[in-house]
C-alpha cells in the first residue's frame, strides 16, 4: 500500500514538472489550435461548399442501417479516458509528444476537410434521417478522413502496454463499425484515417519523440 501511494505521487510529481516544460506547452498549443482547426473547416466548407457531392459507397450499400448515431462518439471518448488512463499510469513523461501527435492529426484532418469537401453520408443513405443535420447541419461537412476512427487508432498505436493495446484496437474495430452501420462515414473516410494515424506516428517515432517525451 505504501508503495503504491509513493508511485502514485511519483506521477503527480512528474505531472506538475511537466508544467515547467516547454515541450509540453509546445504540445498543448499544438493540439489546442488543431482542435480549432477542425470546426473552422468545417465552417468554411459550409459557406462556400454548401452543394458539397454526396458519394455512393459499394460497402455502405452492402451493410444493413441502424439509426446509432451517437453510439461512436461514446466509444471514441471511452477510448480517450482509457488512453488518458494509460498516460498517467505508464507514460507520464510522454503527455508532451502525445500532445502533439493529436495536434498534428488535427490540423492534417481540418486540411483535408478543405481538399474533400463531401456532404455527410447519412443523408444519402438515410433519407430524411439525421440528427446531425437537422440540429447542427454544418456537421454535414468535414467527414475525410474520420476523426473518430483516427483519434483511436492512433491512441492505440501510442500504447506500449498489451492489456491497454488490445483494448484500444478493439475499441477502433467498434467505432469503424458503429460509424458504417450509422452512416457517420463513408468507408474510405474510415480506411484513411487509419493510414494518415499510421503514418503521423511513424514521423512522430522517428522525428519527434527526442525531443518530446520529458527525461
Amino acid at each position: 500500500m505504501v508503495n503504491e501511494e509513493k508511485k502514485k505521487e511519483s506521477r503527480i510529481e512528474i505531472i506538475k514538472k511537466l508544467f515547467n516544460e516547454r515541450v509540453f506547452y509546445i504540445g498543448l498549443i499544438v493540439l489546442l489550435l488543431g482542435l480549432i482547426m477542425n470546426p473552422l473547416s468545417q465552417i468554411f466548407i459550409y459557406k462556400y461548399f454548401r452543394d458539397a457531392p454526396l458519394l455512393n459507397d459499394v460497402l455502405l450499400n452492402s451493410l444493413p442501417f441502424f439509426p446509432i448515431p451517437n453510439s461512436y462518439n461514446w466509444v471514441n471518448f471511452i477510448a480517450l479516458l482509457i488512453f488518458g488512463i494509460y498516460i498517467f499510469y505508464k507514460k507520464p513523461k510522454s503527455l508532451p509528444y502525445f500532445l502533439l501527435l493529436f495536434g498534428i492529426w488535427n490540423f492534417i484532418r481540418a486540411i483535408f476537410i478543405v481538399l474533400t469537401p463531401f456532404g455527410n453520408p447519412s443523408i444519402f443513405y438515410n433519407g430524411n434521417y439525421s440528427i446531425i443535420t437537422e440540429k447542427f447541419e454544418i456537421l454535414r461537412f468535414g467527414v475525410y478522413p474520420s476523426g473518430h476512427t483516427g483519434t483511436t487508432f492512433l491512441a492505440f498505436l501510442l500504447t506500449a502496454d498489451i492489456r491497454y493495446k488490445f483494448i484500444l484496437l478493439l475499441l477502433t474495430f467498434v467505432v469503424a463499425l458503429l460509424l458504417l452501420l450509422a452512416r457517420g462515414h463513408y468507408s474510405i473516410d474510415i480506411f484513411s484515417a487509419i493510414i494518415f494515424a499510421y503514418a503521423i506516428y511513424c514521423f512522430g517515432e522517428k522525428y519527434l519523440k527526442n525531443k518530446f517525451v520529458v527525461r
